[in-house]
């Protein structure tokens, strides 16, 4: 008989409750799990043949900085991509490789996550892993220093092309360079291959079998030789041609456009800032990198980066911050102690600024071009071209009105000059007259007298002998340069429309006078008659501003007034009757030593110049209108000769 072993039944209630406290803890557990895997790295999970299964992102990239500093040793070879006779080379170790980790750890545990939940959960059973490999990084430095190396090598430094106007003025002195081409390793390129390639190699170390291969060989070198073999990685580095020098055609189509450019002067104002670009600086801003042969904007004809550059220049040199103005003066005598006529601070407007020159410019060379408004005012002939460049303006605090009640209070009239290549001794003299005449008042209805002010010319006043035209010819005298201070007011006074009651033309023309300006605009002034006036007709005093710049050789003069709403006018310029210089005249002088020559007198060509000055008053009725003719006598070199 069979044993019987009686089976004990739970009641069904029980069964039910022990089936459901199970599968709580299977889903308990399994919860725990999950949750926790969404803060760990999943099982059988290696970076750069680390296993980092069940940690943290932190504790994974606190462990492989210890262990996994880098890859093993290895040598880094850099060539070029056209041969491979030109390398360099350089250790990992003494490159300082080393894997980055923040933020690639990172990185690569967000990716691994992103799975689906079956893969989840193969994951979570250990039946699957993956392997991951982090960048890897060379020190800057001696990444930078390796490339140069290899470019020291390869380089060849390409010559731009360029082109110069040697002599202002002269066409045949325009010399155009068509450059070489040179050779060069792109930098950004370079690192960016560099870079990918370690990140290839660093790829073949991302398998935990790779190291156990390694560790072996390792092993089996180091039983033979205390020396392992480190792995050679070669890299090759494109090499990249520069632009090709200029063709024949190219260089004479630029040729073509500085032409146009010979002789041409641009005048640029920033309120009574002004600034000359010879046609020496003009040639200059013509592009020839990446030259546009068939140009259709005025930026295929001119190098923008250059211009921007000139206009900096002028920016650099205007009074950026604004003066307050100060005037101080004796009420009785007029005598002024001190003055200062404030001005504004100013800041050039330069895309206005640069649309403004670029259309001058490519007026003169071709005013068909579209990209820039043409201006209304040059035209391709023009020799000389005006320009008012924008600014941006900050008045200062204190106005020039607020300091007295003479009615001084603004600009009224504005001269300036050059003298350029004159002698030491005119240099003092200009500086002197300019100060001898600076800060005079001239009362409203009085005349001011250019002699009167200035006062006795000699040695005793402190003028120095320095050459004037007298009695026919050139000579040393006490106060040579005097008539640049002169000429200098003469053209403030055209400009502030006064009622101008003297001025005589010089006997021959002085190229000082000529400077940035066209022969006729001089006033010649000697002890007597020989004077340089204005009645002041406007409804305040006057005073009379003087600056010189000895080291530039450059002086204006600055009237300060009320304005009155006049305007003033120069038109109908011409010249006529040119003849040339005299043949030069040799004079015996017994007090030379036999055969020795001194020159005494300079020769000038003849001409004759002419212009007609009109002043409008408010309401544009006329109201005063003058022709200034200018009569220049040839004039002949002479010299001293001993007999």
């Amino acid at each position: 008989m069979a044993n019987f072993q009686p089976q004990i039944k739970l009641p069904f209630s029980l069964r039910w409750l022990t089936i459901i406290l199970l599968l709580g803890v299977a889903v308990g557990m399994s919860w725990q799990l999950i949750d926790f895997y969404q803060h760990n790295f999943y099982p059988q999970t290696y970076i750069n043949g680390w296993d980092v299964s069940n940690l943290t992102v932190s504790e994974a990239i606190d462990q492989l900085k210890v262990a996994r500093p880098s890859t093993p040793a290895f040598n880094l070879v850099l060539s070029t991509d056209t041969t491979d006779q030109l390398l360099v080379a350089s250790s990992s170790v003494g490159l300082a490789a080393k894997y980055q980790y923040d933020p690639a750890v990172t990185e690569i545990f967000a990716t691994s996550h992103q799975i689906s939940w079956q893969q989840s959960l193969i994951r979570l059973l250990g039946l699957g892993h993956s392997s991951h490999a982090t960048p890897l990084s060379l020190d800057l430095s001696a990444q930078t220093e390796l490339i140069a190396a290899l470019a020291k090598q390869v380089v060849h430094p390409a010559l731009p092309a360029t082109i110069k106007l040697k002599t202002s003025g002269v066409t045949n002195s325009l010399i155009v360079d068509p450059g070489t081409q040179g050779q060069e390793i792109n930098l950004l390129v370079a690192n960016q291959i560099l870079q990918t390639e370690l990140n290839q190699y660093s790829q073949t170390w991302q398998d935990p079998s790779a190291w156990k291969a390694w560790e072996a060989q390792v092993a089996t070198e180091v039983s033979i030789s205390p020396q392992v073999s480190p792995a050679k990685l070669t890299i090759f580095l494109p090499i990249e041609a520069s632009a090709p020098p200029l063709n024949k055609t190219q260089i004479e189509i630029l040729r073509s456009r500085a032409q146009k450019l010979v002789g041409k002067t641009l005048a640029l104002a920033i309120q009574t800032n002004f600034f000359y670009w010879s046609d020496q600086t003009l040639v200059n801003l013509l592009r020839v990198q990446d030259l546009v042969s068939e140009a259709k904007t005025a930026t295929d004809l001119f190098d923008t980066p250059t211009l921007n550059s000139e206009l900096i220049k002028i920016n650099q040199s205007l009074p950026n911050q604004p003066i307050d103005a100060e005037f101080s003066y004796d009420p009785t005598t007029l005598n002024v102690t001190k003055f200062q006529p404030g001005k504004a601070g100013l800041t050039l407007d330069f895309e206005a600024s640069q649309n403004l020159v670029l259309s001058a410019l490519q007026t003169w060379i071709d005013p068909t071009l579209t990209g820039i408004t043409p201006s209304s005012s040059p035209t391709s002939k023009s020799q000389t071209v005006e320009l008012s460049l924008p600014s941006h303006t900050q008045l200062p605090t204190h106005q020039l009105s607020e300091t007295n009640d003479l009615g001084i209070k603004e600009l009224v009239g504005y001269g300036e000059s050059y003298y350029a290549h004159s002698i030491p001794s005119r240099i003092h003299n200009v500086a002197l007259t300019a100060k001898k005449i600076n800060l005079t008042i001239v009362k409203s209805g009085e005349e001011f007298s250019f002699n009167k002010t200035l006062g006795e010319v000699s040695a005793v006043t402190g003028f120095k002998p320095a050459y004037v035209i007298k009695s026919g010819r050139t000579e040393l005298g006490d106060g040579g340069g005097v008539c640049q201070v002169s000429s200098t007011t003469f053209r403030a006074a055209l400009n502030g429309g006064l009622n101008i009651t003297k001025r005589l033309p010089h006997s021959y023309r002085v190229s000082y006078y000529e400077l940035n300006n066209k022969p006729g605009f001089d006033a010649t002034v000697y002890a007597g008659n020989v004077d340089f006036r204005f009645l002041n007709d406007t409804p305040g005093h006057l005073l009379i501003y003087t600056e010189t710049d000895s080291n530039k050789l450059w002086m204006k003069v600055e009237i300060y007034g009320t304005r009155d709403g006049r305007t003033s006018e120069i038109s109908d310029y011409k010249t006529w009757g040119a003849t040339p210089a005299k043949p030069t005249e040799y004079i015996p002088d017994a007090s030379l030593p036999t055969g020795q020559k001194k020159q005494i007198d300079w020769s000038a060509s003849g001409l004759k110049a002419s212009f007609k000055y009109t002043v409008r008053d408010a309401q544009g009725a006329i109201k005063q209108e003058e022709t200034y003719t200018s009569n220049y006598h040839s004039w002949a070199a002479k010299y001293l000769v001993g007999p």
